[in-house]
C-alpha cells in the first residue's frame, strides 16, 4: 500500500526531516505535528493482566497449589528414611 509521496521539510534548526503525507486527505492519516509520528497508546502492564487472570482463576490456583502440595507429602512420608 502507497501512502503517498515523500515530501521533504526543513524545520527551524536546518535538519531535512521526510515527512509522509497521506493519499486520503481526513482525520484518519492526519498527524499530530508535522515531521513526528503520534504517541501509542497507552497499554495496562502485562503483569497487571497476569494478576486479573490469577485473581479471575483464583479457584484453579489454589486447588492446583493444594494439589501438588498433598501428593508430594504423602510421597515424601511414605518413602523409607535415608541416614547417612
Amino acid at each position: 500500500m502507497d501512502s503517498g509521496p515523500i515530501y521533504p521539510t526543513t524545520p527551524g534548526n536546518g535538519h531535512i526531516v521526510r515527512e509522509l503525507r497521506p493519499a486520503i486527505p481526513g482525520a484518519f492519516g492526519a498527524q499530530l505535528t508535522p515531521g513526528f509520528y503520534p504517541s501509542p497508546p497507552t497499554e495496562d502492564s502485562i503483569l497487571r493482566e497476569y494478576l486479573r487472570v490469577l485473581i479471575k482463576r483464583k479457584w484453579i490456583v489454589i486447588t492446583s497449589v493444594v494439589l501438588i502440595f498433598g501428593v508430594v507429602l504423602i510421597a515424601t512420608l511414605r518413602s523409607t528414611p535415608i541416614y547417612d
